[in-house]
């Protein structure tokens, strides 16, 4: 579990966030066969999380509660030294992004200084198919990619077929 903002605890039934969590902010050391080989394993080792929870253990909310995370991220981005704001998840876009809710909100959150980071989706391999708010063209849109398991080793890396790819509107 990780603590909330506020100091709460912070439930992730699915496990996605704690995931991504350990992804950008891990510092503890990788190992290989079983010994410490001194590299960290985080994007941002020694990164200050800040958890906002807006998925249910399904990974489902409604636009307004993703609205209403991120509005409160902007809202307290100074009082927390918010920086950047992840989100990962997508939904299929409904609207233009400038009609869409939740890319409005991710444009607000870019307009007030933070850096957003949105994913992709996996609605692919077909063109067309990042969903939003990585739709927005003034976020950070990502999308997996795969080292075969050989992280040493770039010549096998590729990205997976189920990862969304542009062209966007």
């Amino acid at each position: 579990a990780l603590t909330g903002a506020v100091g709460k605890e912070v439930i992730d039934e699915s496990g996605h966030g704690t995931h991504m969590a350990s992804i950008v902010a891990n510092s503890g050391q990788t190992t290989q066969n079983g010994r410490p080989t001194g590299a960290f394993k985080g994007v941002a080792p020694d990164a200050s999380l800040v958890a906002v929870k807006v998925l249910d253990r399904e990974g489902l909310a409604h636009v307004l509660e993703i609205v209403r995370g991120i509005q409160w991220v902007v809202d307290h981005r100074e009082k927390h030294n918010i920086r950047v704001l992840n989100l990962s998840f997508a939904q299929t876009p409904r609207w233009p992004y400038w009609e869409d809710p939740v890319a409005q909100a991710a444009m607000r959150a870019w307009a007030d200084g933070i850096a957003v980071v949105a994913a992709a989706g996996n609605e692919g391999p077909d063109p067309g198919t990042v969903g939003s708010p990585g739709n927005v063209p003034y976020i950070i849109t990502v999308g997996p990619v795969t080292d075969s398991w050989t992280p040493s080793t770039r010549d096998d890396d590729y990205l997976p077929d189920f990862s969304s790819r542009g062209p966007t509107q």
